[in-house]
Order: C-alpha cells, then sequence, then structure tokens
C-alpha cells in the first residue's frame, strides 16, 4: 500500500497520445477538493513524446501522480488492468476513470 491513502484513485491508461495527455494529466491536477487524490497512470510504452510527459509530470508531483510505465507494449487491456490493479492496491475509497 501507498505510505499515505488517497480517499480517490484517479485511473488513467494512455498509449500515443502526446497530443492530449497533459491536458487530461491537468483536468485532474486542477480540481479543488477536500480531500486527497493519486493519479495512476499506465503508460504502455506510446511511441511518440506520451512517456516522456507523463515521466515530467510524475517527477514534478511525486506526491500525486505514480506512473506504471511499461517496458514493452502489453495491450490496453493488460495496461487496464495492471493500472486498475494499482488503483485498488493504494487503499483509496473510491476510484475513478479518466479516458
Amino acid at each position: 500500500m501507498e505510505a499515505k491513502m488517497p480517499r480517490v484513485s484517479v485511473w488513467m491508461v494512455t498509449y500515443n497520445h502526446d497530443l492530449y495527455i497533459a491536458k487530461a494529466i491537468e483536468s485532474v491536477l486542477n480540481q479543488q477538493c477536500s480531500f486527497s487524490f493519486k493519479i495512476y497512470i499506465g503508460e504502455d510504452n506510446s511511441t511518440d513524446k506520451t512517456g516522456l510527459i507523463c515521466q515530467n509530470y510524475a517527477d514534478r508531483f511525486p506526491d500525486k501522480i505514480k506512473l506504471v510505465r511499461n517496458k514493452v507494449n502489453i495491450g490496453s487491456i493488460n495496461n487496464g488492468i495492471n493500472t486498475y490493479d494499482r488503483c485498488s492496491l493504494s487503499g483509496a475509497n473510491y476510484i475513478a476513470t479518466l479516458e
């Protein structure tokens, strides 16, 4: 389990979304809420700049973002399952999906 359990885990999976992923991440980070949350991003070994963008956000917001990077492309179903498992292990009360 994570050191500090979030109230909400946000489940995101991505592959080759370099034109959109920053806006999606920012949409969560900019939420004003009275509870803790953590974004779990499953990055499926993209061939564009998606991985670099996600890593940049994870480095800048380590308390808010957990990047789950696959070393090889495992496909959308397995990437989704793997990332969802991380969310469920976080101890959060709720899991929100962002596609």
